[in-house]
C-alpha cells in the first residue's frame, strides 16, 4: 500500500509538472503572437513611411536642376524627405526568453517551433541588411549638412510665398557636390524599394506563423 501511495504521489506531481509546463508553453505561443502584431504594425509603417519618401525622390529629381536657384514650393517641401529615415525594431521579447530560460523546450509542436526559429533567423538577417542601408543614409546626411543649411531651408519654406525672398539655402555651389547629392537621392530610392521589398516579405512571414500558432495551439 505504502508504494502503491508513493507511486500515486509521483504519477500526480508528474501530471502537474506536465500541467505547468504546457500552460508555460501556450502563454510563450500568446506572447508570441502579440510579439508578431507588434512587428507587422510597426513593418506597415515604415513601408508607408519610405513610399511616402520616394515619392518626395521622384519629385526632389523632377525639379532638382531649381536647387538652390529657386523658391519652387514644391522642391521644398520635398527636400525635408531627405533629413531622416524609419527604422523597424523587432519586437524580440519572447524570442529571447525563449533562448535564455530555455524555454524552447516547451514548445512542444515541431511546427510551431521550427516557424518560431526560421522567423527569427529572418529577421537576424533583415536587420543586418538594415545596418548597411543606415550607413547609407549616414553617408548621406553628412554630405546634405555640407550643402543644404537646413534652417535656411525652413525659413525658405516658411516664406516661399514672398516673392521677393532669395533662395539662399546652399552652403555651396560646387556643381560636382551639388551633382553627387543628386546621385546620392537617386540611389536612395533602390534602398528604399529593397527595404519595401524585405518588409512585405516578413509581414507576409509573420502573418503565416501567427496562422500556424493559432492552429497548432487552437487559439
Amino acid at each position: 500500500m505504502l508504494f502503491l501511495a508513493v507511486f500515486c504521489g509521483f504519477l500526480a506531481e508528474y501530471q502537474l509538472e506536465h500541467t505547468i509546463e504546457k500552460q508555460k508553453g501556450a502563454d510563450y505561443i500568446k506572447s508570441m503572437i502579440e510579439d508578431l502584431q507588434n512587428d507587422t504594425a510597426k513593418l506597415n509603417k515604415v513601408t508607408g513611411s519610405l513610399s511616402k519618401i520616394n515619392n518626395s525622390i521622384d519629385t526632389i529629381i523632377l525639379y532638382y536642376n531649381d536647387i538652390g536657384t529657386s523658391t519652387n514650393p514644391v522642391l521644398l517641401r520635398n527636400l525635408r524627405a531627405i533629413n531622416g529615415f524609419p527604422t523597424f525594431f523587432y519586437s524580440d521579447r519572447t524570442i529571447q526568453q525563449l533562448k535564455n530560460s530555455g524555454g524552447m523546450r516547451l514548445i512542444k509542436d515541431k511546427k510551431a517551433a521550427d516557424g518560431i526559429m526560421d522567423y527569427d533567423a529572418v529577421i537576424r538577417n533583415y536587420e543586418n541588411n538594415a545596418i548597411y542601408v543606415q550607413r547609407y543614409w549616414e553617408g548621406l546626411t553628412a554630405l546634405r549638412l555640407t550643402i543644404i543649411d537646413r534652417q535656411s531651408l525652413d525659413n525658405l519654406i516658411s516664406n516661399s510665398a514672398d516673392s521677393k525672398v532669395k533662395p539662399g539655402y546652399l552652403i555651396t555651389n560646387d556643381p560636382i557636390a551639388l551633382r553627387k547629392l543628386k546621385n546620392l537621392i537617386y540611389e536612395l530610392q533602390f534602398y528604399h524599394k529593397n527595404t519595401i521589398r524585405d518588409n512585405t516579405g516578413l509581414i507576409e512571414k509573420a502573418t503565416e506563423l501567427m496562422e500556424v500558432l493559432r492552429t497548432q495551439y487552437h487559439l
